[in-house]
């Protein structure tokens, strides 16, 4: 559905695109439903995500997070695992993460976030709620849920066949800045130049993102 387009990614349809992914990811969960899935669970908010496991160290019996609670997180952003029916399990490659060592981070951190003031990106916001201490949870991130700031983001319409930029671009292509439609203030983002990057090409698609609270 996207081309590259001197540094660019093009949609033709950035309605269409989206819709299909849409598509695609209702289907993965149907076919966990009828294969008798009980694990994927839903937010109030839509948002699904699977218990990776629940704590069971003595914090667990804290009581549950919720909206207003202060708590430790950390994360890995994921794509979807090529292999997974339901699009939360399986392996996936890591888009970027926090508290493991991986981007400009040490193994071990930690980011302190409150839920519902802290700018978290909604899917997340959501999934938090609930969990405990010592739990991991899979959230499944669509991108009008997570760093998405909308259709129509610095999306450029080409018709000066005269402009040296559009010299090789069929005029009335759409052009869509994939920097302009992410909102890199929202949490989790990535910090390093290369997660940064890999992000870049994502705007369109959903993630997971990969949740550990730890204290």
């Amino acid at each position: 559905m996207r081309k590259k387009t001197g540094g660019k990614s093009t949609a033709a349809n950035m309605d269409e695109a989206m819709e299909a992914g849409r598509k695609r990811e209702q289907e993965m969960f149907l076919r966990q439903e009828e294969e008798g899935g009980s694990e994927i669970q839903r937010t109030p908010e839509g948002d699904r995500y699977r218990d990776i496991f629940l704590s069971s160290s003595p914090a667990s019996s804290s009581p549950p997070l919720k909206a207003g609670d202060a708590c430790a997180i950390r994360y890995r952003a994921l794509r979807l695992g090529k292999r997974s029916r339901d699009g939360l399990s399986g392996e996936a490659s890591t888009v970027f993460s926090y508290g493991y060592g991986e981007d400009d981070d040490r193994d071990g951190d930690a980011l302190e976030v409150t839920i519902g003031r802290s700018n978290l990106i909604p899917a997340l916001e959501a999934g938090l709620v609930g969990m405990r201490v010592g739990g991991k949870r899979r959230i499944l991130v669509r991108p009008e849920r997570g760093w998405f700031k909308g259709k129509g983001c610095g999306v450029l319409e080409d018709t000066d066949v005269n402009n040296l930029a559009a010299a090789f671009i069929v005029p009335g292509t759409k052009i869509t800045d994939t920097e302009d439609c992410l909102d890199m203030t929202r949490i989790p983002s990535p910090t390093s130049y290369a997660a940064k990057r890999r992000m870049g090409r994502r705007f369109d698609e959903s993630l997971i993102v990969e949740v550990e609270v730890v204290r």
